[in-house]
């Protein structure tokens, strides 16, 4: 008999759609999970939200409701859609017959997947995609008493080093260690890279703090610099906000959503990286920025916690640091790298994560954790 698995993820949705159009790192990771999954023998299911010109697929696909900001929308709606969600999940898991749900994120629909399969009585493994997942603090009374969820979950997963002690907090036994993956591009290895622009690659959303690029922007108006991302739906006025500054500051260009295939010619321009977010899980624009040999320049969330193995010169993957003086003398020991060190520095971090971070070696870290819970 087969062994199944089921991914709740209303948000994957756009990936069975022909039309794809922008989707999140933390969907892409799961898609492809899932195909690395399928050809270990398992079968897969997709929870996902009211798909739009669905293609075929080789997954069974359950479909709940149509994905939208809700807040714009009346009460007697937002009750109405929302019961029908909560009756369509319940049914969903059901119909998948699988072993296992994998729930990525700590959410409401998640939340609520976790309660059902536990009265199923279904495995179930949770992904810290965030920290947030694991800070109480930052969610509502509701969600706060659902977190007690992470203590009943069969395994947490957490993608970076530093949640294990927001772990131990909760009282999770014995959570596990699995970073995200990437796709090794071949091609990168052949890139020249003229070390040109300082680099920040993000949605325009409040949590990823667009704002903060746009000030360093400023302070270094000798510098160039380049911000791409697409608008965030849910809260049009910041990304309109930040897009109207952006227009404002000489040695700053602003692109929209540009497909990952069409970024290369960025990376190529690169010196460095910088990420402004208040927190994340794992940055998967840190694994494309290092895949490229590119450094990066982290305000607050720690890089260092991404790596799986210690290093002797951790200031190869970049820095932490929001203090525009550190940042600037950091700009200029790269720039006053030898371009032999440079491409030394390049191979060196290029060779670590497709040593690390591709898809057979992180798939087969999950298969050992789904195989131990049958």
């Amino acid at each position: 008999m087969a062994k199944k698995i089921c991914f709740v993820s209303l948000n994957s949705k756009i990936l069975f759609e022909k039309e794809q159009k922008f989707s999140g790192g933390a969907e892409i990771q799961q898609f492809y999970l899932a195909k690395f999954f399928r050809e270990h023998g398992w079968e897969i299911s997709f929870v996902t939200g009211k798909i739009h010109d669905r293609v075929e697929s080789d997954f069974r696909i359950f479909e709940t409701i149509e994905i939208e900001n809700f807040r714009r929308r009346g009460r007697l709606f937002r009750i109405s859609r929302m019961s029908f969600l909560f009756f369509s999940l319940f049914w969903s898991i059901l119909r998948s017959r699988a072993d296992i749900v994998y729930l990525r994120g700590f959410t409401p629909v998640s939340a609520l997947s976790y309660y059902y399969s536990r009265l199923l009585r279904k495995k179930v493994v949770f992904v810290a995609a965030n920290d947030k997942d694991l800070l109480p603090e930052k969610h509502g009374k509701l969600m706060r008493w659902a977190m007690r969820m992470h203590r009943g979950v069969n395994r947490v997963i957490m993608i970076n080093k530093g949640q294990k002690h927001l772990t131990d907090i909760l009282g999770v036994k014995n959570p596990i260690f699995i970073p995200n993956f990437i796709q090794p591009d071949h091609r990168v290895e052949s890139m020249k890279i003229t070390g040109d622009i300082v680099l920040w690659i993000a949605g325009f959303r409040p949590i990823k703090r667009a704002h903060l690029f746009l000030e360093l922007a400023l302070s270094f108006p000798d510098r160039e610099f380049v911000m791409i991302g697409p608008d965030d739906l849910n809260d049009i006025e910041y990304s309109q906000s930040i897009r109207k500054h952006a227009m404002e500051i000489p040695n700053l260009e602003v692109y929209g959503y540009t497909p990952s295939q069409e970024l290369d010619k960025y990376y190529r321009r690169a010196l460095c990286f910088v990420s402004t977010s208040e927190n994340e899980g794992f940055g998967n624009v840190i694994l494309q920025s290092w895949l490229h040999g590119i450094p990066v320049i982290s305000y607050a969330y720690n890089i260092y916690n991404n790596l799986v193995k210690e290093v002797d010169n951790r200031e190869i993957f970049g820095i932490v640091t929001p203090d525009h003086e550190e940042i600037d003398q950091y700009l200029k020991r790269l720039e006053l790298m030898s371009k032999d060190k440079r491409r030394e520095n390049r191979h060196y971090l290029n060779s670590y994560v497709k040593e690390n971070y591709t898809l057979e070696t992180i798939g087969s870290k999950y298969l050992d954790v789904l195989e131990s819970l049958l």
